[in-house]
């Protein structure tokens, strides 16, 4: 291997804008090639995956080209100290309800350990419960949630620290900790009480990490009776596959242990029923099958005396709710209680958890209306009785919260400026009020706007789009645009509150969100449209969009940023090849950029296939090649590009970034920069901590403003 040379240097050509001339680190390209299905696939970088002296030089390289990029610009630093002030602004904590008390986990002013505090009812004084200041039980240990049992007088709460986590049980009447201990290196899932409020049930599920010496792979359900050891815990459900996802809850009567099993790609799920504990026979007692489809998700909404109700896709893309008998439970037996609507159900949608539930005898759903939110409530006999439409452009995050037997629930509304406003809805009345808004915003809500509109393609699809700006701020034609799409695991695209979005905002940009196929804005049949085999129209939908933006005057060509992450990191990529002369920079993060060796380099299985494609299927191998990003690149010229990684990424490793990073610098015909941001320590995210968060985003807004040739005046 040649050693490693850099040649970091950018000239500025003197026309007034941002064009850069640049020279990049060396990367020596190899003779490599791999056949698939009578297929030459090369691979010149392969190098760059392995962790080697040389690999390490040429990230090294990057850091400082990039940094040399930026290095000339003023106002950097005031700019990070507003990202970092933008961070502010505090979102109240919907309450969890139990036997007549108002539980809350929040983070007081100034602090960075949460404290648990309750109320009497809703009128009552809040007081803290337990304050675990600095050190807990002599470590570093912070709780990070919180389930009340059904009469109020106990909380699970969920201990988190550098030696794993642990569950604990707060005894609200003595303001103590009970003996009982409970500990997991990866933390506890689906923490749920049994009625009779003395036992709980818990998920262990160590992911797709290889399970140690004795453990087990894929998830389990675990019994925990108020008392005794954990070591004596019975198993009542375990799943083999490391792919799967496990939930599960009791039903409101305490007769039934509802297991819900999703598939690992999200598309299909099981349900089992397994009798409680004083229902169970000598031999393990009752478990029965009750739903099974790899085309369709079951999602348990809660019971009455005798039925089960669940929401499901079966033969219902857009959603609805079913109901089981709950004394004779059998697999298909089952009624139709709230029919489909013409919008799609948010309950299959990964975004937010429960946008369903049961709560004081009316279900709630959540539906999206080209995008927007739309909360519809049916009494038991599936009648509807109230919709209501949100007065902002926004979203439902985190679901509903509320009781079986109680008319009043909590929601939260986000917006890309308000970090979460919580509203009550009373399902009965239907009446729909702000409860608590955010509090100590560094900037005025009012001075910003998020508007809707739809893109309308030839096909007829309808492709909803946010449009966050200043609000006096109108589609001039010459505005620097930075959009974003998802378009996978039908996913709800919606803006959330992101500091230096605020800061680019405030500045004169403007963000943009597009729900493009392969998302779930209009269920799962838009979902399935972008997915696999039918990814390359996500992309055309993605270019579509941008399209659409510089005609109707929000941006011009060459002032749109093309912006992904995660599963659209790839995406954005493939949009950009297809159209460099539309983009004036791309932000590429945490991306599978090569489609053909993703699955050498982690657990890719279901959800790898369903989103990209089967590499044993030819088909599906063809069309991966036909837009894989690193498969694509060709001499072009291409716009001003970073692609940023996670060290530690073990969903989307580095190696990615790295191999498409030179494949692109080496194809580079005009004068952009490509440039790497290595974030260092992290994994699947922008950083461990809000100061490295600040620092990778200040780095990000510094390079596109250059790139783009906006001022850094914050």
């Amino acid at each position: 291997m040649n050693p490693i040379a850099c040649l970091c240097l950018f000239t500025v050509l003197g026309n007034g804008d941002a064009e850069i001339a640049p020279r990049f680190p060396a990367a020596p390209r190899e003779e490599i090639a791999d056949t698939l299905h009578g297929r030459q696939v090369p691979d010149a970088y392969r190098w760059l995956e392995t962790d080697s002296a040389e690999t390490r030089a040429w990230v090294r390289a990057q850091d400082r080209l990039l940094h040399e990029f930026i290095l000339d610009q003023d106002g950097r630093e005031e700019l990070s100290e507003q990202i970092d002030r933008y961070h502010e602004g505090r979102t109240a904590t919907m309450p969890v309800r139990a036997g007549g008390r108002w539980f809350f986990l929040r983070d007081p002013e100034g602090r960075q350990r949460k404290v648990l505090s309750m109320q009497e009812g809703p009128e009552g004084e809040r007081r803290v419960l337990h304050d675990p200041g600095e050190d807990l039980l002599g470590s570093a240990r912070e709780m990070q949630w919180m389930v009340p049992s059904p009469d109020g007088r106990l909380v699970a709460v969920g201990m988190g620290g550098t030696r794993g986590s642990e569950l604990r049980l707060f005894d609200v009447d003595t303001r103590e900790f009970r003996e009982d201990l409970l500990e997991e290196s990866t933390g506890f899932r689906s923490v749920s009480w049994l009625p009779d409020g003395q036992s709980l049930l818990y998920v262990i599920d160590r992911g797709l990490q290889e399970p140690e010496e004795g453990q087990e792979s894929g998830p389990a359900l675990y019994l925990h009776r108020l008392g005794t050891d954990q070591a004596d815990d019975p198993r009542l459900h375990h799943e083999p596959n490391r792919e799967l996802s496990l939930s599960a809850r009791a039903d409101d009567e305490g007769r039934w242990i509802v297991a819900e099993v999703l598939s690992a790609s999200g598309s299909g799920s099981r349900v089992l029923l397994i009798a409680t504990p004083d229902r169970r026979d000598p031999a393990g007692g009752a478990v029965i099958a009750l739903f099974s489809r790899e085309d369709a998700r079951c999602r348990f909404l809660g019971s009455t005396e005798d039925s089960l109700f669940f929401w499901t896709e079966q033969e219902a893309p857009k959603g609805r709710v079913i109901s089981y008998s709950a004394s004779h439970p059998e697999e298909g037996q089952f009624e139709e209680v709230v029919s489909p609507f013409d919008e799609a159900s948010a309950g299959g949608s990964t975004v937010g958890g429960n946008g369903y539930g049961l709560f004081g005898d009316r279900f709630v759903i959540l539906y999206y209306r080209d995008g927007l939110p739309l909360v519809r409530i049916f009494g038991l006999d599936g009648e509807l009785h109230h919709e209501i439409e949100q007065d902002v452009v926004g979203t439902i995050y985190r679901g509903f919260r509320g009781t079986r037997d109680d008319p009043l629930v909590f929601y939260e509304v986000d917006t890309a400026f308000d970090p979460g406003t919580i509203r009550s809805l009373d399902v009965h009345s239907g009446q729909d009020e702000v409860w608590a808004p955010p509090t100590n915003l560094p900037y005025d809500l009012f001075d910003f706007e998020v508007t809707h509109d739809v893109v309308e393609r030839e096909d007829g699809a309808r492709i909803p789009v946010l449009i966050a700006h200043r609000a006096d701020q109108e589609p001039e034609g010459n505005a620097p645009c930075w959009m974003y799409g998802y378009g996978a695991a039908q996913w709800v695209a919606f803006a959330w509150r992101q500091p230096w979005l605020v800061s680019w905002i405030e500045q004169g940009g403007v963000y943009v969100v597009a729900g493009i196929r392969g998302g779930g804005e209009h269920g799962r049949e838009w979902a399935e449209a972008g997915a696999g085999r039918r990814k390359p129209v996500a992309i055309d939908d993605f270019n579509a969009v941008a399209e659409w933006l510089v005609d109707r005057g929000w941006s011009a060509p060459r002032k749109l940023v093309a912006d992904g992450w995660s599963a659209s990191g790839s995406l954005a990529a493939a949009a950009v090849q297809r159209r460099p002369d539309l983009y004036g920079a791309a932000l590429i993060g945490l991306p599978t950029l090569d489609l053909i060796r993703a699955p050498h380099y982690r657990f890719a299985g279901e959800a790898y296939e369903r989103e990209f494609g089967d590499l044993d299927d030819a088909k599906d191998f063809a069309v991966m090649m036909s837009w894989s990003p690193y498969h694509n690149v060709q001499p072009a010229e291409y716009p001003a590009t970073l692609v940023w990684c996670g060290e530690l990424d073990a969903s989307t490793p580095p190696l990615h970034s790295y191999k498409y990073v030179a494949a692109l610098q080496a194809a580079q015909q005009g004068p952009a920069p490509i440039c790497l941001q290595l974030i260092r320590g992290a994994g699947h995210s922008l950083g461990r901590n809000q100061e490295q968060t600040v620092a990778t985003t200040t780095v990000q807004l510094s390079f596109l403003r250059k790139a783009l040739g906006m001022p850094l005046d914050p």
